[in-house]
C-alpha cells in the first residue's frame, strides 16, 4: 500500500501553539518524507494564518491552562481530578499534560512532571509504566532539633495537601469548610494557600452556615502573603461546643491576582464546598477537603523562627537508617534575600530549589523532587543551603523532615499510557535544551527499557506484529478492554520514531537503528490488520476485541482518529480521510452544531444502532487539529464556537447532550484540548 502521510509541523515544532472562531488559513506547510529524522528542523513557512481565539476562547484557554499549573506540586506530582472525579496521577493523562507545557514553551513544568514520574518509576523499581501513581506519602517525620510528637487537644489538624481546590477570589468565589473540634476555645485557624495576588484583604469566618460570622470573624492583608501554610489569629478566643459541627468560610476580596484554596479530594474527615460559585468551570462536589489546622500547634512539630540562632552549619546530614524511604520535604529557619536549597542522596544531588526570601528569620517549607536515579543504600540523605544563613538552636540546624513512601494507586497493564509517557519524554528530549540535558541522558535508560519491555514479551506482542493491550480504557461500555487499538499502535509507533531520534541525538546508533525497525513493523501491522472496509472505502479499524474471540468491532469512536492523536509520522492520509468522512455520517446534533458522538454502534451492514451520548473533550481536539489541517475552515469554526458557547470556565472532560458537563479541568481531556489548540493557534512559534 502506498503511504501519504498528514502534515507534520517540522520537529522544533514538537514544542507547539492557542485558539479562534473566525478562521482562514493558507496552504499547510509539505509533509516530510517517511524517513524524516525527528531532530532535523526546517525553515518555517512564511504565510501561515493560525486560528485567533476569541475573548471567550482566550478566557477558556488560559483558565484551563492555568489549572494545570495550580494543580502541580513543587515535586512534580499533578492530580489527574480537580473535582474528585478520579483518584491520583495517570501516567497516561500526565504525559499529556507534559506535551501541552511543551506546546505552551513551559520546559520547567513539563521537566517537573517528568521528574515526578521518571522518580516514581525508579523508586519503586517498575519495568513499565503503571496506570495510577499517588503522590508520597508521609512515613515519618524527622527533626533535627527534638522527638516529633502527636499534637496535642489543643490543636485539630486534616491531612494536608497542596492540590488546588477552590478559588475564593470575591466577588465570583469564596469557599467554606465544615469542622468540629473536640476542645472548647482556639485562638487561629491555617489553610493551605496558594496566592498570586499582590493585594487584597483575606476574610475568615466561623459561624454555623456558609458566610456567617456570628461566632467570630477576622481579617489578614493578602500584600506579602506567601502561599503555603497561612495562619490567621483571631483577636480573643473563639468559644465553640466540642463535637458540635460548624463552618469556616474564607474568601479574597478585591485581589489583582488569583487566590485558590489547597486540599485534598475523594476523601477526608469532613467535606468542604464552594459555596458561592464553583471554582473550576461549574461543578459542585462534595467530598472535598481543604488542608487546614485550628488551634495551635504545638511547638515540638513546628519549626519557629522565635528562639532560634545563626548557626555556622550550612548542611544538614540525616542518618543513614533514613535510606528505607524518601525524603520529599523540609521545613527549615533561614534568613537572607534568596536561599539554594539542595538535596542530595550520598554524593548524588536529587534536586535544587530556590526560595525567594524576606531578609528576617523565617520558616521556609521546602518540596523536593524524586530521585531520577535508581536509589541504593548508600545515602544518607542531606540538605544544603547556599545563598542564606541556616538557623537553630545550641549549633544545631533546624529541620523538621517528611519522609514518605511511594504507592501505586492503580498497575493495571495499560500499553497504551506507557508508550505516552515514552512518546512525551521523546517528545522533550528533542527539544535539546542545555538545562535538561543531563536529565535526558541519565533517565534513557528508563525509557528504552519501558519501549523494550511489550515489545519482547509474546504476550502482549503478537506475531501479526500488534500490540495487545489488555487494559484498554474506553468509553465504549465505561469498561476495560482487551484488545488490539490504533491508539496503543498508533503511538506506540510514533514513541519508537521518535526515541530513534533520541538514540541518534545521544549517539546510540544502534539503538537508533533499532527502535526505527519496530516504529516501522508496527505501523505495516496497523495498516495490514487494523483497517477495515465501511461502504466500499479502506478505513482505520475502531479495534479487534480479543473478550469477543477476536472480532473487529464495529463502530466509530475517539480511538478511530488515532493517527490524528500522535501526529503519527506512518499515517495514510487517504484512509485517514475515509475514516473521518465515515465518522461524520454519524453526528449528533448539539444545540444546533453537528457533533462527533464519543461512541458509534454499526451492525453487519454498516447501519447505525447506536450512538453515546456526549462529546469527549481528547476526540473533539483531535478533530479540530485534523479540520486545521486539511483546511475545513467551516466545520472547525462550528467546533469552536461549540466549546464557545458550551464551556464554563474551563475545558470539560465531555460536553453531554443534556446540556451538562463532566469533570471540568480534567487533565487528560483539558490538556489534549490545551496542545490541539496550541497547534493550531502558533503560540509555540514564539518559544
Amino acid at each position: 500500500m502506498k503511504r501519504k502521510h498528514l502534515i507534520r509541523l517540522p520537529a522544533l515544532l514538537l514544542s507547539l501553539l492557542l485558539l479562534l472562531p473566525a478562521c482562514t488559513r493558507e496552504t499547510p506547510p509539505s509533509p516530510p518524507p517517511a524517513d524524516t529524522d525527528p531532530t532535523e528542523t526546517k525553515e518555517e513557512p512564511e504565510m501561515i494564518n493560525y486560528v485567533r481565539l476569541t475573548e471567550k476562547g482566550q478566557s477558556l484557554y488560559d483558565a484551563t491552562y492555568q489549572t494545570m499549573l495550580d494543580r502541580t506540586h513543587g515535586n512534580g506530582y499533578a492530580q489527574t481530578s480537580l473535582t474528585g472525579a478520579y483518584s491520583g496521577m495517570f501516567v497516561r493523562d500526565a504525559s499529556i499534560q507534559v506535551m501541552a507545557h511543551v506546546a505552551n514553551g513551559d520546559y520547567d513544568y513539563a521537566a517537573s512532571l517528568l521528574s515526578y514520574m521518571i522518580g516514581f518509576h525508579r523508586g519503586m523499581k517498575k519495568d513499565f509504566a503503571v496506570h495510577i501513581m499517588d503522590e508520597p506519602k508521609k512515613k515519618e517525620l524527622y527533626s533535627t532539633l527534638s522527638v516529633i510528637e502527636e499534637p496535642d487537644e489543643s490543636t485539630y489538624f486534616q491531612e494536608s495537601s497542596a492540590i488546588a481546590l477552590y478559588k475564593i477570589t470575591l466577588p465570583t468565589n469564596a469557599a467554606a469548610q465544615t469542622f468540629s473540634v473536640p476542645f472548647s476555645s482556639f485562638s487561629e485557624v491555617s489553610f493551605y494557600l496558594q496566592n498570586s495576588a499582590s493585594e487584597g484583604t483575606l476574610f475568615v469566618k466561623i459561624g454555623t452556615a456558609p458566610d456567617d460570622d456570628s461566632i467570630a470573624s477576622a481579617e489578614a492583608d493578602l500584600n506579602g502573603m506567601k502561599s503555603g501554610f497561612v495562619t490567621v489569629p483571631f483577636e480573643t478566643p473563639v468559644s465553640v461546643e466540642p463535637g458540635e459541627t460548624y463552618v469556616m468560610t474564607i474568601a479574597a476580596q478585591d485581589a489583582d491576582g488569583n487566590v485558590v484554596l489547597s486540599g485534598i479530594t475523594g476523601g477526608g474527615k469532613v467535606i468542604s464546598y464552594n459555596y458561592d460559585k464553583p471554582a473550576y468551570g461549574g461543578w459542585a462536589k462534595t467530598g472535598n477537603t481543604l488542608a487546614f489546622r485550628i488551634g495551635k500547634a504545638p511547638s515540638k512539630d513546628t519549626l519557629s523562627p522565635d528562639g532560634t540562632v545563626k548557626t555556622d552549619e550550612n548542611e544538614i546530614v540525616f542518618p543513614a537508617d533514613k535510606n528505607a524511604a524518601f525524603l520529599t520535604s523540609a521545613d527549615l529557619v533561614l534568613s537572607g534575600a534568596k536561599a539554594k536549597i539542595t538535596l542530595k542522596y550520598g554524593d548524588r544531588v536529587v534536586g535544587t530549589v530556590e526560595k525567594e526570601l524576606t531578609g528576617k528569620p523565617e520558616t521556609v517549607t521546602v518540596d523536593f523532587p524524586l530521585p531520577t536515579f535508581t536509589k541504593d543504600e548508600k545515602g544518607p540523605w542531606s540538605i544544603t543551603v547556599e545563598g542564606a544563613e541556616l538557623y537553630g538552636t545550641n549549633g544545631t540546624p533546624a529541620a523538621l523532615v517528611t519522609f514518605s513512601k511511594l504507592n501505586a494507586i492503580s498497575e493495571k497493564v495499560q500499553v497504551d499510557g506507557n508508550y505516552m509517557f515514552v512518546n512525551a519524554f521523546a517528545m522533550f528530549a528533542l527539544l535539546d535544551l542545555p538545562e535538561y540535558r543531563d536529565m535526558v541522558k541519565e533517565s534513557y535508560d528508563l525509557f528504552s527499557d519501558f519501549a523494550w519491555y511489550f515489545l519482547e514479551d509474546e504476550n502482549y506482542h503478537h506475531e501479526n506484529g500488534l500490540l495487545r493491550n489488555p487494559n484498554y480504557e474506553h468509553s465504549r461500555d465505561g469498561r476495560y478492554w482487551d484488545c488490539y487499538d490504533p491508539i496503543t499502535n498508533c503511538f506506540a509507533s510514533e514513541a519508537l520514531h521518535k526515541m530513534s531520534a533520541v538514540a541518534a541525538l545521544l549517539g546510540y546508533e544502534s539503538d537508533r537503528n533499532a527502535f526505527a525497525s519496530e516504529a516501522d513493523a508496527i505501523a505495516a501491522a496497523v495498516h495490514e490488520t487494523l483497517v477495515s472496509d465501511f461502504n466500499g472505502k479502506t478505513i482505520y479499524t475502531e479495534m479487534i476485541a480479543l473478550d469477543e474471540k477476536g472480532k473487529e468491532y464495529k463502530g466509530f469512536s475517539f480511538v478511530n482518529l488515532a493517527p490524528i492523536a500522535c501526529d503519527w509520522y506512518a499515517m495514510d492520509e487517504e484512509i485517514m480521510a475515509n475514516t473521518y468522512e465515515a465518522y461524520l455520517t454519524a453526528c449528533e446534533k448539539y444545540d444546533g452544531h453537528d457533533m462527533l458522538p464519543v461512541t458509534v454502534v454499526l451492525n453487519e451492514n454498516d447501519e447505525i444502532t447506536g450512538k453515546g451520548n456526549h462529546v469527549i473533550g481528547k476526540g473533539l481536539a483531535w478533530e479540530i487539529h485534523y479540520l486545521w489541517v486539511t483546511g475545513n475552515t467551516e466545520r472547525l469554526n462550528e467546533m469552536l464556537t461549540f466549546i464557545d458557547g458550551r464551556s464554563r470556565d474551563t475545558y470539560p472532560e465531555t460536553w453531554l447532550n443534556t446540556g451538562k458537563m463532566a469533570d471540568s479541568a480534567n487533565q487528560e481531556q483539558a490538556s489534549w484540548m490545551l496542545y490541539e489548540i496550541a497547534r493550531i493557534t502558533g503560540k509555540s512559534k514564539n518559544h
